[in-house]
């Protein structure tokens, strides 16, 4: 707090032109990463005042946005390296939203519920355009898991929206390639996941296995053959992901027999 109400203006000591710039955003960043760190790794934050420090920290930090908020087509050719996820971890904006969820995440660990700012602040997320919308939208399809533990109303709510409109495309991939699949996501997005499979999009083949394999419904070898059986690229993919899935697996595991009974419903589709 003291660093907040009382800045200096700084002074350079040496004449090295590569030296970091002299403001304060990386005094910011890193405090509020601490935060966030702190949080994911039960820190104390059991005195009130300073949970409502932290969120007051990291709340003004996740609104600080560039006036140029860039073009959504920034994105377009770049590699996977260089996507809305990898360049969000660069920023301070987005790494602030990230210690947001985790600050929720404490509170709902520790205190029953998280406070009502989070939604807020994911609501004002939302509404961000441009690169830098599709940068914050990857901090929270990447956190989606927790979202949907500790503000399930508003994923449920918003999860259309997330998904949707000019940056659902690339928030879509950015899950695809980051995250990991649960069964709520599984049951809403099973026809779009088909759709990015047939377009070669890594991980939709394995993630509809995925959800044959945990029996979700309307994951069955049927209705997944059926949904690929126009491209043999994806029906290639899925035989190879199938193996690929269960590979790790000790033997007499039911997963295996599983696995097995989707390769003979593949050798029959052929």
């Amino acid at each position: 707090r003291h660093l907040r109400e009382h800045r200096w203006v700084a002074t350079k000591l040496s004449h090295s032109r590569t030296d970091p710039d002299l403001g304060w955003e990386a005094v910011d960043r890193t405090i509020v990463e601490m935060i966030g760190a702190m949080a994911n790794q039960e820190g104390d934050f059991s005195v009130e005042d300073d949970r409502d420090l932290a969120w007051e920290l990291a709340t003004d930090l996740t609104r600080q946005l560039p006036d140029d908020l860039g073009d959504v087509s920034d994105f377009d050719g770049t590699s996977e390296h260089d996507g809305p996820l990898n360049r969000a971890i660069n920023h301070s904006y987005s790494k602030a939203l990230e210690t947001v969820i985790r600050l929720g995440w404490w509170e709902d660990r520790n205190l029953g519920q998280a406070r009502s700012a989070l939604v807020d602040l994911l609501d004002e997320a939302l509404e961000v355009p441009g690169a830098v919308g599709a940068e914050m939208r990857a901090i929270i399809a990447t956190n989606r898991r927790v979202l949907e533990h500790i503000a399930s109303d508003w994923m449920n709510r918003r999860v259309d929206d997330l998904f949707g409109g000019d940056l659902g495309p690339i928030t879509f991939e950015q899950t695809l390639a980051w995250d990991r699949p649960t069964p709520c996501f599984l049951g809403r997005f099973r026809q779009r996941l088909a759709v990015a499979a047939l377009r070669g999009e890594a991980h939709a083949a394995s993630w509809m296995l995925v959800g044959y394999l945990w029996e979700e419904p309307e994951y069955s070898v049927k209705n997944i053959i059926a949904s690929l059986r126009s491209d043999i690229g994806a029906m290639n993919a899925a035989h190879e992901e199938i193996a690929s899935l269960v590979q790790d697996r000790e033997p007499g595991d039911p997963l295996i027999a599983r696995a097995l009974t989707f390769w003979d419903g593949l050798l029959d589709a052929d």
